[in-house]
């Protein structure tokens, strides 16, 4: 009788092991973190989940299929960075910077986006320069322009700028959960000009026909794009993804399929010929990644 329930309790537990379902490991998850940060990542209706970098994640998610995927909240920036030094997550694009770099893992280039750009409502694009771009410096110096700038790094030339202008009275540092509300309070006349990625500017538009826009260059930023890097916490997962990132990326991101169904959707079909032009050239080319 004994021998029987033995034999029988072990054969249940045999079924139970090949017909419950089984748990992802810890080790196996990628635990992805957003920015409110449309058109790059896109939370609300109608365009939810089709932002550049949420595009990518599907893309990442079909040639990584030995992990299991789990959301684990939008933040803004300060938090993320926070985040990235309490738990092991991943962020799907960011750029490269001393503060992103000191705490997390980062990937080859996943691709490119136009770099930043003064924004100001284009009823208001007398107030500065004609030509398609101006000083950055110029403007902070000039103390009857007010800009207003999200709290994140825009990378070392930037950062450094509005830190030495940082106690000037016409500059304020705005903890924004997205750039919507800073687009709001420019045509609300709080203040001149702020400073953000051409793109946001370009689906503001989209959204907004009649309150439209203009994007100025910066003198003193010399690269075209900047390159969006997955970036997971420097832990041991977390270098282990990095790798299997870029085992995956380092072919599959020059193909044809991947860069349209990414990257050109938010892109004006005028500037596609030349992006994609660039984007093998500067692509192709980079191979920075601080694991190994």
């Amino acid at each position: 009788m004994i021998k029987l329930n033995l034999s029988t309790c072990l054969n249940v537990a045999i079924v139970c092991l090949f017909v419950a379902p089984m748990k992802a490991r810890a080790e196996d998850i990628v635990r992805w973190v957003k920015l409110d940060f449309a058109p790059f990542e896109i939370n609300t209706a109608p365009h939810a989940g089709l932002g550049v970098i949420d595009q990518f994640k599907t893309e990442l998610q079909k040639i990584m299929p030995q992990y299991h995927y789990r959301h684990s909240g939008v933040v803004n920036q300060d938090r993320l960075m926070l985040r990235f030094e309490q738990e092991t997550i991943c962020h799907g694009a960011l750029i490269k910077t001393p503060q992103i770099e000191n705490v997390t893992y980062m990937s080859i280039g996943i691709g490119l986006m136009p770099t930043h750009a003064i924004i100001t409502p284009a009823h208001n694009k007398h107030a500065f320069a004609q030509q398609k771009s101006t000083s950055l410096r110029f403007l902070l110096e000039n103390l009857s322009l007010v800009a207003a700038v999200p709290s994140r790094t825009f990378g070392p030339v930037i950062d450094g700028m509005t830190a030495t202008y940082s106690e000037q009275s016409n500059l304020y540092f705005r903890q924004a959960v997205d750039m919507h509300g800073l687009f709001e309070m420019l045509f609300k006349q709080r203040f001149d000009y702020t400073v953000g990625y051409p793109a946001e500017a370009m689906y503001w538009n989209r959204q907004n026909p009649d309150k439209p826009l203009a994007i100025i260059g910066i003198d003193e930023l010399s690269e075209k794009y900047v390159i969006g890097r997955v970036a997971c916490s420097k832990t041991e997962l977390g270098r282990k993804i990095i790798n299997d990132v870029n085992k995956s990326l380092v072919k599959h991101r020059l193909s044809e399929d991947y860069i349209s169904t990414v990257f050109l959707p938010w892109l004006p079909e005028d500037l596609h010929s030349e992006y994609v032009k660039d984007f093998h050239k500067i692509i192709s080319n980079d191979s920075w990644t601080n694991v190994n």
